[in-house]
């Protein structure tokens, strides 16, 4: 169980990882958004309640990887350029990951 915490913790971290690649890789981004405009809206709090629910009590390492590579592109495509939004909108993606990584860890292992 400790294991699994650790991992939902650390898991949480791509969100902040995809904050860094956006900001690294500014001008791809914005080429990119341009071409699709496509707003996420409330998906991306949905996206992160779904990947904290599938950890679950003992996740594989192929589910991990997984999933930390979709939290990783997928938050690196839904947040602001905006510094200040962007933060912003990164820790609630973050709470809502952890908070339902706890609740699935919680349902799951009884």
């Amino acid at each position: 169980m400790l294991r699994t915490i650790l991992i939902i913790t650390f898991m949480s971290s791509a969100y902040f990882a995809g904050f860094l690649l956006k900001n690294l890789a500014k001008s791809e981004y914005k080429w990119f958004q341009s071409k699709h405009k496509n707003p996420f809206g409330r998906l991306k709090y949905l996206i992160s309640a779904l990947g904290g629910l599938a950890i679950g009590p003992s996740p594989s390492t192929t589910s991990i990887i997984t999933i930390y590579g979709i939290l990783i592109v997928y938050s690196s495509l839904n947040l602001e350029f905006n510094k200040r939004q962007a933060i912003s909108s990164m820790f609630k993606q973050i709470g809502i990951f952890l908070l339902f990584g706890a609740i699935g860890l919680v349902l799951m292992s009884n």
